[in-house]
């Protein structure tokens, strides 16, 4: 019987050449989430690593408020990063299925 990744065509070595391609194309991105309308912005990058932190002064008079407001804008960042991500992968392979579980932890 063939794991499912097989029965696609995705061999180990075309798995680790895509991917490996993937990672150097992601490492010169960077995705962008905001929150409060604009009071605070959070940059992460292709790696989906957070790599900025921007805060509004206006944002910092209720710690509560600010806390969600960080909590938002990461969330949003780390969506934009995936569809990032998903967007270089088709790139790569074209139409090729290519199984969630591989790209995003």
């Amino acid at each position: 019987m063939m794991f499912e990744e097989e029965a696609l065509g995705l061999t180990d070595s075309f798995l680790k050449s895509v991917m490996s391609k993937l990672v150097k194309q992601l490492e010169q991105k960077t995705a962008e989430g905001s929150a409060g309308h604009g009071a605070v912005k959070v940059v992460v990058s292709g790696k989906q690593q957070v790599a900025r932190v921007e805060i509004s002064p206006r944002a910092v008079k209720d710690v509560a408020e600010l806390e969600q407001l960080v909590a938002e804008a990461t969330n949003a960042a780390l969506s934009k990063a995936r569809e990032l991500l998903k967007k270089e992968l088709k790139k790569l392979v074209g139409n090729i299925p290519w199984p969630e579980d591989l790209l995003i932890p």
